[in-house]
C-alpha cells in the first residue's frame, strides 16, 4: 500500500513541475539597473521632468525600471523607498532596444535563393519611400 501511495505522490509531483517551472519571475522580465557610472549620487525627477533631489546611486543599482516615459525618456525604478524617476543617461541598465518601425519594404538588390524557388521571404525588391 505504502507503494502505491508513494508512486500517486510522485506523480502528482512530476506532473505539477513543470506548471511551476513555466511560470516566468517578476525580476526576470523587468529590466534592472545594473550601474551608475561610477557616480556617487544621482539626480531624481518627478513624474513631471521637475528636478527633485539626489540619491545615493548604491539605492538604484539592482532595483528594476518600471516604466519609460516616452514624453521626458526617464527611467521609473522602484526603489527600496519608493519610485524614483532618472534620466537614461545616467544608469546603466539591461534594456533590449525597441524594435526598429516596421516598413513595407527593404530594398534589396540581387534575387535571393528564396526568390529563384519561386519563394518569398517577405523582402521587396526596388521599392521608393524606404
Amino acid at each position: 500500500m505504502k507503494a502505491v501511495f508513494h508512486r500517486a505522490a510522485l506523480a502528482a509531483i512530476l506532473l505539477a513541475a513543470p506548471v511551476f517551472m513555466a511560470l516566468p519571475s517578476q525580476a526576470a522580465s523587468q529590466p534592472l539597473i545594473t550601474g551608475t557610472y561610477h557616480t556617487p549620487s544621482i539626480q531624481t525627477y518627478g513624474s513631471d521632468g521637475n528636478a527633485l533631489s539626489q540619491i545615493d546611486a548604491k539605492a538604484l543599482i539592482g532595483h528594476p525600471v518600471i516604466s519609460k516615459n516616452p514624453d521626458t525618456d526617464m527611467l521609473e525604478v522602484r526603489t527600496d523607498k519608493g519610485s524614483v524617476f532618472v534620466t537614461e543617461d545616467s544608469v546603466e541598465a539591461d534594456m533590449k532596444a525597441a524594435p526598429p518601425t516596421p516598413t513595407h519594404c527593404v530594398r534589396i538588390g540581387a534575387a535571393s535563393q528564396d526568390e529563384v524557388g519561386g519563394a518569398t521571404n517577405n523582402l521587396g525588391r526596388n521599392c521608393h519611400g524606404s
